[in-house]
């Protein structure tokens, strides 16, 4: 399904269907990493979207809002810290990709019940990454790197996984208030590191996650 560049050509991406899967929180050091699937139909204004990482907080809202409203499909997953603990920052990050997609695509099948032979062929599912979950079916797979700056699909999974998380993690702040997590969403922040060094880890804090102390007289700016 792709060109000796590795890339799609134009005729292959005017005749399939795109699905889109993106991560957001997966260098975090607090808090769940989530995933997020969405299906775009032809119709939908591109310009609204980029790389999530790109767009400002007030952007990031009108794209989501936009998504939500036009998306054929879309589905957000998260997996928490405990479990990241347990079976580590990819093979959570991997799980949260796969449970987001198998549940769109579950209401994707459903809805197109009549015509179930062909779909999965026509279904090109593009991951952000370099590597893939495991998703069965015979829909084509894709890993491209950066592919949150290339195709809408993506895009829009990107803006959703990040809109989603930034909200899970305002909420851990009403919960956790020492600890800001409505500032640094649980990145590895000097704020973030130098609050872990006041008060210690938090209940949602990835144990399994190293990182680098804060000088003690940057720390004392934060009592």
């Amino acid at each position: 399904m792709l060109n000796d560049t590795g890339k799609l050509t134009e005729w292959e991406k005017c005749s399939m269907l795109f699905c889109g899967i993106d991560e957001a929180g997966r260098g975090a050091l607090a808090g769940p990493v989530y995933a997020a699937a969405v299906i775009l139909p032809d119709s939908f204004d591109v310009s609204l979207l980029d790389d999530s990482k790109k767009l400002s907080p007030k952007r990031r809202e009108i794209a989501r809002a936009a998504i939500l409203d036009g998306a054929l499909y879309w589905q957000i997953a998260s997996i928490p810290p405990e479990q990241i603990d347990k079976i580590n920052i990819l093979q959570a990050t991997l799980a949260a990709m796969k449970e987001a997609f198998e549940t769109l695509f579950a209401r994707y099948r459903y809805d197109n019940a009549n015509t179930a032979a062909g779909i999965e062929r026509n279904l090109t599912v593009i991951v952000d990454g370099n590597q893939l979950p495991d998703i069965g079916g015979n829909v084509t797979l894709i890993a491209e790197p950066k592919a949150d700056g290339r195709y809408p699909c993506v895009m829009a999974a990107s803006i959703l996984a990040k809109t989603e998380r930034d909200y899970c993690m305002i909420e851990y702040h009403k919960r956790y208030p020492l600890y800001r997590y409505d500032l640094h969403k649980g990145y590895g922040t000097q704020l973030h590191r130098s609050l872990i060094e006041l008060y210690g880890a938090s209940p949602i804090q990835r144990h399994s996650f190293k990182f680098k102390s804060v000088p003690p007289h940057l720390t004392a700016d934060y009592r």
